[in-house]
């Protein structure tokens, strides 16, 4: 008889004392079934193979794109360290910007004020006007009075119009300085309107409302403005101010 024992995997024969073994049944079924087991193994390492050799083309493709987003994530870095400058740039415009209105509105609240001044000024002189004419028009009535009385009118006629002349006021000019006093507190401002101002206002706008300023002289070209802290010493330090000249 044949073997009348197997292996437990692939089934081959396995025999005892008593069993008879042919060539032509065990040994070539047992060939045939060695046979069969290794060509299914090598075709499992040749699929094994393919995919190990399509997972390296995959690992490949994937490394590439890893490579390009490390490039493109270098890029978009770059980008986000420019767009934060962009924004910091931004921002500090921004701030100079809130500045320059507050300035600006300061400013404008200072020009606000001595156009009110100089408004309650005109009416004033307004009022002095109309009076000087109404003087000047019973000056003028008087002047069938005869020669030595018309000679005395001539002259109050030619007082009372200087005084009219004197009374009529304009802005010449204003602005805003930056600057940095001198030892003595003094500022020197120049402008080009080529008479003496009849009168200046200032308006303190930094670093302290609280300085107190006078006017030391002024001609033709210039004025001199000086600073004083609250103990009557010279202020020595940098000081923004508004002008406005009246003439």
């Amino acid at each position: 008889m044949g073997s009348s024992q197997h292996t437990p995997n692939i089934y081959l024969p396995v025999f005892t004392d008593t069993d008879k073994p042919t060539w032509l049944g065990d040994f070539n079924d047992a060939m045939n079934k060695i046979d069969m087991a290794i060509n299914n193994h090598v075709q499992d390492l040749i699929l094994l193979q393919n995919r190990v050799t399509a997972d390296e083309a995959t690992i490949t493709t994937i490394q590439g794109k890893q490579t390009t987003d490390e490039g493109n994530i270098t890029t978009l870095q770059g980008d986000i360290t420019t767009i934060n400058g962009e924004i910091s740039t931004i921002q500090s415009k921004q701030t100079t910007d809130e500045t320059n209105i507050a300035s600006n509105t300061s400013a404008i609240a200072g020009i606000d004020t001595t156009i009110s001044i100089i408004q309650s000024k005109q009416t004033t002189d307004e009022g002095n006007i109309s009076t000087l004419q109404s003087n000047l028009a019973t000056v003028t009535s008087k002047q069938n009075v005869d020669e030595g009385t018309l000679s005395t009118h001539t002259a109050e006629i030619a007082s009372i119009q200087n005084v009219v002349n004197q009374i009529t006021w304009q802005i010449l000019f204003a602005g805003t300085d930056s600057d940095t006093t001198n030892s003595s507190g003094e500022i020197g401002v120049y402008h080009a309107f080529g008479k003496t101002p009849a009168s200046i206002h200032i308006e303190v706008q930094g670093p302290g409302a609280n300085l107190f300023h006078s006017i030391h002289g002024s001609d033709a070209s210039h004025f001199i403005v000086r600073f004083e802290n609250s103990d009557g010493t010279p202020y020595v330090g940098a000081v923004t101010f508004f002008y406005t000249v009246i003439g």
